[in-house]
């Protein structure tokens, strides 16, 4: 893999090389068609989502306070009714 990074010597000396140089450009058309063929595309294994604990205990907490105020909510209105009753 290293060897591939490492910059390597031309095989003709760059003074015959100038002017021969060529350039290619794709057209505006081409660029939006292109797609890339599918066995070339890189392979994403299907990964299913982790909760991690953070995250799970910060929803368990959300449930429970929500809980709790259903359940203030709740006895107000049957201490109400208890009220209402007496009357």
């Amino acid at each position: 893999m290293w060897d591939m990074c490492q910059q390597r010597k031309l095989k003709w000396p760059e003074e015959e090389l100038k002017g021969k140089e060529m350039k290619y450009y794709a057209s505006i058309k081409y660029i939006q068609q292109h797609k890339i063929p599918e066995e070339l595309l890189p392979k994403i294994p299907e990964v299913p989502l982790k909760i991690t604990n953070r995250a799970e205990n910060k929803r368990l907490k959300r449930v429970a306070e929500k809980a709790q105020e259903e359940n203030k909510r709740l006895r107000r209105v049957v201490s109400q009714v208890y009220i209402d009753q007496a009357r």
